[in-house]
């Protein structure tokens, strides 16, 4: 009687394996809490969206209980089952965040990084000009900054990487750079022209003619005026590559979408009072009674439209000074290095480094470029436009009060009258995909190490009675050894040393057994 129950039980175990072993979804137990981030998020009851909504959560704090592989919906299959309340169900991973404060250097740098790949380049606005204008997609609510002339201003300092130490020659003609670059309907016949020139004729492209066929297949899709410019442009650096991005729309309504047409303070671009005359600023901010302009966080004010129309012609971008504000920002490994990093970083804070390290800023830098897929180049450059050369922001310094050990080197979030507070206030609530998790901060930067070399892994620990490695005896473990021995299939290797719970060298049935008497708790497996 006892051996039939036994062989029941051993039935019952085995059909629960052929059930689990069919389903794709393995559930693995964490109970930590999490942070479910969105409006009116599904909560199913299954990892898939096309189980049961046993609910919906808005921006809550939540329990995580398993975590699963399930349908793709973005850019992962993970999901995690949670427990809300009276909730409990499935929810997509890319929801669930962790709570994850930007409390050292290297954290926030590498943190900012992913954020802004996540934000900027996941949806197309991968060059300072996208990002700064607007036009990808018709996204007008997204934008990186107010400052008019951002795109110029950080794809100056981007082409640091590329340059001489005056600034002068492009050092490295043969560098092989793709520039995407917005194509528009309905361009004025000329470039716009600078505001404090108004009603100055502006000049015409000048012609060039073609001297390089191959090339000439790669300028499909630009208009002629932006040719003549491309292969100047080409006839210096043959290796660069021009992209034609047609934005589906006319200039006149990308230029709308950053000026305010009805209404001055729905205009998304700002000039500082210090930049140019008043042809650069829109005169309906100006109060002719009080003599005053509307001021936008102490030095700002509203840009004219003829300002903005200027910065976003492309045309007056596609010469060798200003065409970085094109450049794509994406990581290339082969191409992008440390070294190269430091002619951008020459002069600045961030070459001196942190904490007795002088390449410190650098290997963070480079470590963020490789976790978000940001060239390095770009992330150095908009570290430099947005704390400045000396690095003197309270933003960085650690030492904020009310923030002190929070760091925020991309001013995210960091707005109003407390520009600093609001950016560590960010810093310091800031959380990060749960799915895709690392801890910064456990990899401590250090100057570049003498390689050595890599040790001879140790040999495995072999758990008798073990077979796939997962530090359990159960009947998981009894079916691969019952499978063995029918021939079903063979363990191999590190399996089969565990299958063989008496070492005799084969695996049989009293190795069955023995498995058995441990998982019935009649005889431990020691």
């Amino acid at each position: 009687m006892r051996m039939q129950r036994l062989n029941r039980l051993i039935s019952l175990c085995l059909s629960i394996i052929i059930l689990f072993g069919c389903m794709t979804i393995t559930a693995s137990a964490e109970n930590d809490t999490a942070y479910i981030q969105g409006t009116n998020i599904n909560v199913r009851s299954e990892a898939n969206t096309k189980s049961t909504i046993v609910g919906s959560i808005s921006n809550a704090e939540v329990i995580v209980i398993g975590k699963t592989d399930g349908d793709k919906v973005g850019n992962t299959t993970i999901w995690y089952k949670i427990k809300y309340n009276d909730i409990e169900g499935y929810v997509y991973g890319e929801y669930v965040y962790e709570y994850d404060p930007w409390n050292s250097r290297r954290k926030a740098i590498i943190r900012g990084a992913q954020k802004y790949a996540d934000g900027y380049i996941s949806i197309g606005q991968d060059t300072y000009y996208y990002k700064d204008f607007n036009v990808v997609n018709k996204i007008w609510y997204h934008q990186y900054a107010s400052a008019l002339y951002d795109a110029w201003t950080n794809g100056k300092i981007l082409r640091k990487a590329f340059a001489d130490e005056n600034g002068v020659t492009i050092v490295n003609k043969d560098a092989v750079i793709e520039f995407k670059i917005p194509v528009y309907r309905d361009l004025p016949e000329n470039p716009c022209v600078k505001p404090n020139t108004l009603g100055e004729q502006s000049q015409p492209v000048v012609e060039v003619p073609v001297t390089d066929v191959e090339f000439e297949k790669t300028l499909e899709g630009f208009p002629d005026d932006y040719r003549y410019l491309l292969r100047t442009l080409h006839a210096t650096y043959p290796n660069w590559k021009f992209i034609a991005h047609d934005v589906d729309l006319t200039f006149k309504e990308a230029v709308e979408a950053q000026y305010g047409v009805s209404d001055v303070k729905n205009t998304r671009k700002w000039v500082e009072f210090t930049y140019g005359g008043n042809e650069w600023r829109d005169m309906r901010a100006y109060d002719d009674a009080s003599g005053k302009w509307t001021t936008l966080e102490t030095r700002w004010t509203y840009a004219s439209c003829a300002a903005i129309e200027y910065f976003m012609d492309p045309r007056n971008s596609l010469n060798d000074e200003k065409i970085f504000a094109f450049a794509k920002q994406s990581y290339n490994e082969e191409t992008q290095t440390k070294e190269e990093l430091k002619t951008v970083v020459k002069s600045t804070f961030l070459e001196n480094g942190y904490d007795g390290n002088a390449d410190a800023y650098l290997d963070d830098i480079m470590e963020a470029a490789r976790l978000s897929g940001v060239s390095p180049y770009v992330l150095a450059a908009t570290i430099i436009v947005e704390q400045g050369a000396a690095g003197t922001s309270g933003l960085i310094s650690g030492t904020y009060p009310g923030y002190e050990g929070y760091y925020n080197f991309f001013n995210f979030a960091a707005s109003g009258e407390d520009i600093v507070g609001s950016g560590l206030t960010y810093a310091k609530n800031a959380m990060t995909l749960k799915y895709i998790y690392d801890d910064p901060n456990a990899v401590i930067p250090t100057p570049t190490p003498t390689p050595t070399p890599t040790p001879t892994p140790p040999e495995p620990v072999i758990k008798k009675g073990d077979t796939n490695g997962d530090d359990k005896i159960n009947a998981v473990d009894l079916a691969a050894v019952k499978m063995n021995i029918l021939g079903v299939k063979k363990l191999e290797g590190n399996a089969a040393k565990a299958g063989d719970i008496n070492g005799d060298g084969a695996i049989n049935a009293v190795d069955l057994a023995a498995i058995k008497m441990h998982i019935l708790g009649v005889k431990s497996i020691t």
